[in-house]
């Protein structure tokens, strides 16, 4: 197929959507719509080669996915080598081990199914993957291996009724993923395939669009939407209203075909990133990765370093273009020379080097690093979902008479104090970012957040199906309220909902005095039914990741950023969570309840310690790890101070 200027530019204003949105340049805040965009643009060029081949009767699968090889798999496997390597020296241990199950899920192309297994795009972790944009590639290469087999098998006049079959059972997919998990529907190729099959629609009618009809007045409107969507996006829900808006936008440019309006130095320009995009789309998010890892600080990386990395990413980008893409694309070949063994060769050879340095990496004994997993008290089978289950993993004996109720600060709590229970028994009652308040959730206002409506009504769910079982259990004598808290005070990142109303014009103050309404009025149920209640409030910490920076800095790795040498002084923390801290003491004032804190017991000199005879006492975002957790319980004997303190 003949390369077009306007698919150049479409993909040059793509991939430069995506760096400035990975660059957080605030401006491109929709700026993930870029991958929407690339895949119409996929959708239409691989359909329109299949389709050309089956009408003049040369297509082979051989041959096909021989092109496709040369095409993507030089300067993918050029990068995913270098990546390897660099991983290995500038990654920690966790983040090193997600990162080798990323690179088998790229090479196999299922990198979308392992990144959905890691978490959420749109999370802070997602920052420090290196191979997070490979999830793309993977809904591509899977829509490739379906979509030949559809065409060469199916005949011509079912086509069109195929694809509108498709496209709509991929749109209800991504509905239904959606509203059982964001990430699913963002990442699961049955959720995606409707953006492609848009651009394969416009393949197969390709021919029937009259460009001297009304459809050459729509080209200006539909790149000035483009844009204006990567600059306002909806928001909520993606991939949706947005993403398919976008996504016929791209397709009725393409439709156009308008090579008239490219002759320009800035047009020209776009262009050159466009044959550069591959390349780029590739190199750009490791590089920015690294950078992630590296830097220890509360805010963004200055802005000179982010423009320093996407100069470093498109000069790279421009190297392998030239010296690796082009050579292997445009290489001569016949059919007689296709030979796909030393393609299936160093793809195993890829494979191979994650797998054994995942082993190798396994099996240290660096207590740093094996102290940095995500605690979560008494295992994963205790994060709840919408219904508190009377699990005998969640309790250390059939008749608690206490329980710890919150969410992951709750969580966190756990292992000390079943590591100081003497004969008492202990219950855990969690769910994730979801506090110990009747009658309201947090509800998230962040693009694909997992906190929505559902979630938010299972968080209503699950507070309520605790209370009905500390009602119904009266051997449970006091109750442990934990949360972090900041979910409820911080309007620009959550609402608070409450089952019918989204309180959507609150000011801050008005969301906290509302959160502690709340927080005071299930005190108050709690003692109406008999029970004492207690409140430990989140230990003192910033929310860099303080057991990865003391990782890097056990083993000597690149540290920058304000808070490089791991130290956190306890005047910055009491400055960022001046808000969890007002609304402590309002709950306190007006309650009487007696709030623990760790303050005292970390800190010294105004700093607060985070390492502490080599026990790392935190890990990310102001969570104590386990050991860390069974540490300051021994030391306050906590669960004692609990029920002394419960009222």
């Amino acid at each position: 197929m003949k390369i077009r200027a306007d698919i150049q530019f479409l993909r040059g204003i793509a991939v430069l959507l995506v760096v400035f949105y990975h660059a957080s340049f605030s401006m491109f805040k929709g700026g993930y719509l870029g991958v929407d965009v690339f895949f119409v643009i996929s959708g239409f060029l691989i359909t329109g080669l299949i389709k050309k081949g089956i009408e003049v009767k040369v297509f082979t699968f051989a041959n096909f996915y021989y092109r496709r090889a040369k095409r993507l798999l030089p300067a993918a496997y050029t990068t995913f080598l270098v990546t390897c390597v660099m991983a290995y020296f500038l990654l920690t241990t966790q983040e090193l081990s997600d990162f080798y199950d990323s690179m088998i899920g790229a090479i196999t192309f299922t990198a979308n199914m392992v990144l959905w297994g890691q978490g959420t795009y749109f999370g802070v972790e997602s920052d420090l993957k290196p191979l997070l944009h490979t999830w793309s590639l993977s809904v591509e290469e899977q829509y490739y291996l379906i979509v030949p087999a559809i065409m060469v098998f199916t005949p011509r006049r079912f086509w069109s009724p195929t694809l509108l079959v498709a496209f709509l059972a991929s749109l209800v997919a991504c509905v239904v993923f959606y509203n059982i998990q964001n990430a699913a529907a963002f990442y699961l190729f049955p959720a995606r395939a409707w953006e492609l099959l848009i651009g394969s629609a416009g393949a197969l009618y390709y021919d029937r669009v009259n460009r001297d009809g009304y459809i050459k007045h729509f080209f200006w409107p539909s790149l000035i939407g483009v844009l204006y969507l990567s600059i306002n996006p909806f928001g909520g829900m993606h991939p949706g209203p947005d993403a398919l808006l976008i996504c016929l936008l791209t397709l009725i440019i393409i439709l156009i075909n308008n090579q008239t309006v490219f002759d320009n130095f800035i047009a020209k320009a776009i262009i050159w990133v466009g044959d550069l995009s591959y390349s780029l789309y590739l190199i750009h998010w490791p590089l920015f990765a690294f950078a992630a890892n590296i830097w220890i600080s509360e805010f963004d990386m200055p802005f000179s370093y982010r423009v320093a990395i996407i100069g470093i990413s498109i000069l790279l980008a421009y190297l392998q273009y030239n010296f690796i893409e082009n050579r292997f694309r445009y290489k001569k070949s016949t059919k007689e020379t296709i030979k796909f063994n030393p393609i299936l060769a160093f793809s195993v050879f890829l494979i191979i080097i994650p797998i054994t340095l995942n082993i190798t990496s396994s099996q240290s004994n660096d207590p740093i690093s094996n102290n940095r997993m995500g605690n979560t008290g008494f295992g994963q089978q205790c994060t709840f979902y919408d219904k508190l289950e009377d699990l005998a993993d969640c309790r250390t004996g059939n008749k608690p008479s206490i329980l710890v109720w919150g969410d992951s600060n709750a969580m966190h709590l756990v292992p000390g104090l079943a590591a100081v229970k003497g004969d008492k028994d202990i219950m855990q009652a969690t769910k994730y970012v979801c506090g110990p308040m009747l009658g309201i959730s947090p509800l998230g206002t962040a693009v694909a957040t997992y906190q929505n409506k559902n979630w938010a009504n299972s968080c209503l769910d699950f507070n309520r199906s605790v209370f009905k079982y500390l009602k119904d259990n009266p051997n449970v004598e006091t109750v442990i309220l934990s949360s972090f808290f900041s979910q409820y005070l911080e309007p620009t990142g959550f609402r608070i909902y409450d089952g019918v109303k989204t309180f959507t014009e609150l000011s801050k103050q008005e969301q906290m005095d509302l959160a502690a309404d709340s927080f005071l009025k299930t005190i108050d149920n709690l003692r109406a039914i008999g029970k004492k209640v207690v409140i430990v409030a989140p230990p003192p910490a910033m929310s860099f990741d303080a057991g990865r920076c003391e990782e890097r800095k056990q083993n000597q790795m690149i540290r920058l950023g304000e808070y490089a040498n791991c130290i956190m002084p306890y005047d910055d923390i009491l400055d960022l969570r001046k808000d969890v801290y007002a609304f402590m003491d309002t709950v306190q004032r007006k309650s009487n309840i007696e709030i623990i804190k760790f303050d005292e017991h970390l800190i010294e000199d105004n700093f607060v310690i985070t390492n502490r005879d080599q026990i790392n006492i935190f890990i990310a975002n102001a969570h104590l790890s386990y050991k860390g957790s069974v540490l300051l319980a021994r030391e306050m004997n906590l669960l004692q101070l609990a029920i002394d303190s419960a009222y």
